[in-house]
């Protein structure tokens, strides 16, 4: 509540979410934040490189689709994270995968304003889940 009220998103912002609520479409959207670290599609980025053991998309997908099917509800999974790879495993796992069209950069290794819009949006995405895992 307080996000949405310190930060108004505004045009291409605007449109973004909205593509994101239509594909969303009234139903059940479980996410997750998945920090990878030092990969390639940030290969300056040290921070968190020697945690990679401890992200297991297998079990996230896994609760994702166990509550689901406990809740009888058709279930899209939106995926905020630094590392592409992510995204192909989580697609690959989910049917109802949603990609929203952005850059994966890091604000602290990147000139782009694109990669500032991504983490925006994917801020903003992360606050529309019903279910968010981090």
């Amino acid at each position: 509540m307080i996000f949405s009220t310190l930060f108004v998103p505004s045009g291409r912002l605007i449109a973004a979410l909205e593509s994101l609520q239509s594909m969303k479409s009234n139903h059940f959207l479980q996410c997750a934040h998945i920090r990878y670290g030092h990969s390639v599609d940030i290969p300056q980025d040290k921070g968190v490189a020697q945690e990679r053991d401890r992200v297991n998309t297998t079990v996230i997908s896994s609760f994702f689709i166990r509550n689901a099917q406990y809740r009888h509800v058709e279930s899209p999974v939106f995926i905020a994270t630094d590392f592409s790879g992510i995204h192909r495993q989580m697609s690959s796992q989910h049917k109802n995968f949603i990609r929203l069209n952005t850059t994966i950069s890091h604000v602290d290794y990147s000139n782009s304003c694109e990669g500032l819009y991504s983490a925006i949006l994917d801020q903003f995405a992360l606050t529309q889940c019903d279910v968010l895992v981090q």
